[in-house]
């Protein structure tokens, strides 16, 4: 048919085209490639060659029988395909997936019960008239354990086990159709786990010596278990075996150490003493081995890990002195002095340090010097120390520190040198620590005295000064050259903006932004020029009674006592500094008074060469928020919210009346107002519906031109006028509630005292009468065990006395009484 002709030519020219292109572009890459087929592949071309003209022929001599049979193959194919999809399509059974949570170790330390075997589908798969029942069937565990199957809720079954599961053990759970709804198809039937294995570890090794007997000296190893330990199985583990440190080899021919083991209550946990060891030559290592196999008492897998441990055991020689370094602190009178601090790596007795301890002063120059190293101070260094040189210097005397303890490892000495002079260091070799080790050999250091700290510090704490007192503050400086005192009085209208735009401390209050003090204060400046004795601290006494008084701007207004003072150091001009700038027309000369060169105390000495120079004394500084008043105030918030302030004199301690009591809100508006009564008591409603600038910040109280002022809600920024903790506790929220209070007449009780022990219980508002309300008592002892419960009847006024007599079998430790009502228990 001349039609399939066509199209067969079609195929094939297609084909011929491609094998053209493809050669043509290989050739072009790769040049001309010949091929020779083999005769099996020639035989089979023939084949299929002539098959393909037989098919030919046939096609064309029957075409419509070829088109049919063509037409079904087509049919068959694409019949075939839509099957296919057909199958996919088909509604397909919904299988179940399962995730198991196997159960974690049991927390036996706190008698807890065995964790459970947790099972959850991811669809609702427990029929409904079980949920939250056991399962009697359709489940089975291998290893058979006795326990209950139980179904929380649709989809998480669970097992709990009577006893502790078993260790490490291998566990099968086979699950059948009896345990789930209908038609339940579970994506698997069985499952596996392992139950919490057996796992030790060493938690920690020491060195141990005795802290009073210095021949009491082992290795400790705490072991830790994840169940209760094989003990026989344990000990039968262990060795310990001493080794030199130097060479690394064991010391085959030396026997193994001795040791004995202790467990506690639930042995959970070894704990290896070692026999007492003796002091060895050289430094040595005891080599902790623990063998593997080891298992839980009940059995189960056995840890198949073998532990190691290294423990350094320290030689007759090991002492060390770590290190020599000098420091200035300053003493109780705030005078520095030049400490010596002595670090050795054990402790030793305070006489024997003392009897091998030298110090020399080392020489300003070297011997033989060339003139022009006498310009500059010799740098020593250890390696120039010759027995000549140190017989030529000048030994100093070292003033022993004692210390809390005889035996220490840090000791401290005081001595006496000029500032930058070299000092030679020796502890002689012998030294002996309590333990019985020694330095093996000379320790030495060569040290530079370092300069005493420039200081400058505003003394004594808190931030108040009563109005009746001198009203001085004592100022302390220290190898500075002058001290500059900023006095700035804070107006009374701006007292909101001290308490709202400064942070910190409240005595020392840090500003933030664009406000600072410049905005809140009228300031005063007082210079002082210093020429002191390095070293030596210098006061200065600031009286602030003359910034009290009436104000420069407003001569009737009364100046209040509420100071920001700052104090720093700063460099005085000179004489011929200051006709220097005044020649040149510099008009910022400070005209409190210039410095001349002399010291501006006759009792003071000159400086020597060795003062150090203070490049930037104005980095010395100390700020304090200074209140001078007579008027002391407490605020307190009532149960219903209102407000109550308690004024009083600081001086007299007597109630303040006809005092003006203000709430001053953020923008500084007045709030409220009210005077105090004969109590010196003013009350105020309600603050907590105040917002934004009507938010309360302080209470301001004002009389007789003093003031005072309390900020309102700033627990942290409140004025301490105590030195007791003050703070109290909260009020119950409830009238009803009740609050007891425990004293006693004293803290210490030897076994067989007898304590007396007080007791009030009050209401919130103290109003309900409490005679013969029942209480329960109950003494605990430091294990928490119960030594005395006994119900007791309220006396009058809500007042009691409990009296114990400690038992003689009671073991020493601390006590802890509880009170609590019967009801509540």
């Amino acid at each position: 048919m001349p039609f399939l002709s066509a199209i067969f030519n079609l195929i094939k020219l297609f084909f011929v085209s491609v094998w053209q292109l493809l050669s043509s572009v290989l050739g072009f890459f790769f040049g001309s490639i010949s091929y020779q087929p083999p005769a099996w592949m020639r035989w089979l071309i023939a084949k299929l060659g002539g098959s393909f003209g037989n098919l030919r022929a046939k096609i064309n001599a029957k075409p419509l029988k070829s088109i049919g049979i063509l037409a079904v193959l087509v049919a068959l194919g694409a019949g075939a395909w839509h099957g296919y999809k057909l199958y996919e399509a088909r509604p397909k059974p919904q299988t179940v997936k399962i995730a198991l949570t196997a159960p974690t170790r049991t927390v036996i330390e706190e008698n807890l019960p065995p964790n459970l075997l947790v099972l959850v589908f991811d669809h609702s798969v427990a029929p409904i008239a079980l949920i939250g029942k056991d399962v009697t069937e359709g489940i089975n565990l291998m290893p058979a354990l006795q326990g209950t199957w139980h179904w929380d809720n649709e989809n998480t079954l669970t097992f709990k086990p009577k006893t502790d599961w078993p260790v490490g053990i291998t566990h099968k759970v086979s699950l059948s159709a009896k345990a789930f709804t209908p038609k339940t198809l579970l994506e698997q039937s069985a499952l596996e786990f392992i139950s919490p294995p057996f796992v030790a570890a060493i938690t920690s090794s020491e060195f141990y010596q005795d802290p009073t007997n210095p021949a009491m000296k082992k290795a400790v190893i705490n072991l830790n278990f994840s169940h209760p330990v094989d003990t026989a199985k344990l000990e039968k583990s262990i060795t310990l075996k001493m080794r030199s440190a130097q060479n690394g080899l064991l010391d085959f021919g030396s026997d193994n150490t001795r040791f004995v083991v202790s467990y506690d209550k639930l042995k959970l946990n070894a704990y290896i003493h070692s026999a007492t060891l003796s002091i060895p030559k050289d430094d040595s290592v005891l080599d902790v081995a623990i063998g593997e196999g080891l298992k839980a008492a009940r059995s189960g897998k056995p840890f198949e890990t073998a532990l190691t441990q290294s423990i350094n055991v320290p030689g007759l020689n090991s002492l060390q002195v770590s290190d020599i370094a000098p420091t200035v602190v300053s003493n109780e009178q705030n005078e520095p002095e030049q400490i010596l601090v002595l670090t050795a790596s054990a402790a030793v007795n305070e006489k024997e340090m003392a009897s091998h301890i030298k110090a020399w002063v080392l020489p300003r120059d070297k011997p033989n010097s060339k003139p022009e190293d006498l310009k500059y101070q010799h740098v020593w260094a250890e390696q120039e120390i010759t027995p000549s040189l140190l017989a030529s210097s000048q030994v100093i005397d070292l003033e022993q520190i004692p210390a809390e303890r005889e035996n220490i490892e840090v000791h401290t000495f005081k001595y006496k040198v000029n500032v930058g002079k070299y000092l030679f260091v020796q502890v002689d070799k012998g030294l002996k620590s309590f333990g019985g080790y020694q330095l093996g050999k000379v320790s030495a250091r060569v040290l530079q005295v370092p300069p005493f700290p420039a200081e400058v510090k505003i003394l004594s704490q808190g931030s108040l000064l009563a109005l009746s007192g001198e009203r001085k503050v004592a100022i302390l400086t220290r190898d500075l050259p002058g001290v500059q005192m900023e006095i700035g009085r804070i107006l009374p209208g701006q007292l909101q903006h001290l308490i709202t735009q400064s942070k910190g401390a409240f005595s020392s209050p840090q500003f933030s932004g664009t406000i600072d003090s410049d905005n809140l204060t009228e300031r005063f400046e007082r210079n002082i020029p210093l020429q002191l004795e390095p070293g030596k601290a210098h006061y200065e006494a600031l009286n602030l009674s003359e910034y009290l008084g009436k104000s420069s701007a407003n001569k009737t207004q009364d100046k209040r006592g509420i100071f920001l003072l700052t104090v720093h150091g700063y460099k005085p001009i000179t004489t011929t500094e200051a006709s220097t700038d005044n020649a040149s027309g510099d008009a910022s000369v400070q005209d409190d008074e210039a410095y001349n060169g002399e010291p501006n105390n006759a009792n003071q000495a000159t400086p020597d060469a060795d003062t150090q120079s203070v490049a930037n004394p104005e980095n010395f500084s100390d700020k304090r928020l200074i209140l001078v008043t007579d008027l002391g105030l407490i605020a307190k918030k009532e149960l219903d919210g209102t407000q109550v302030v308690y004024v009083q004199s600081i001086h007299t301690g007597l109630p303040v009346a006809g005092a003006t009591v203000e709430v001053i809100a953020k923008n500084g508006a007045v709030i409220f107002s009210q005077a105090t009564d004969v109590s010196g008591r003013a009350n105020f409603a309600k603050l907590d519906g105040l917002q934004r600038e009507r938010a309360p910040v302080l209470y301001l109280v004002k009389k007789a031109g003093d003031l005072s002022f309390l900020p309102i809600n700033h627990y942290d920024r409140n004025l301490d006028y105590s030195r007791f903790d003050v703070g109290g506790v909260a009020n119950a929220a409830s009238s009803d509630s009740l609050n007891a209070f425990l004293f006693s007449d004293r803290g210490i009780y030897r076994p067989g005292d007898t304590m007396h022990i007080g007791m009030i219980v009050k209401t919130a508002t103290w109003e309900k009468t409490l005679d013969g309300l029942p209480l329960e008592a109950e003494i605990l002892d430091a294990r928490g065990l119960t030594v005395k419960k006994q119900t007791i009847h309220l006396g009058s006024g809500g007042f009691n006395e409990l009296d114990y007599k400690a038992l003689e079998t009671a073991p020493t430790g601390t006590y802890t009484v509880n009170v609590y009502s019967v009801k509540d228990n």
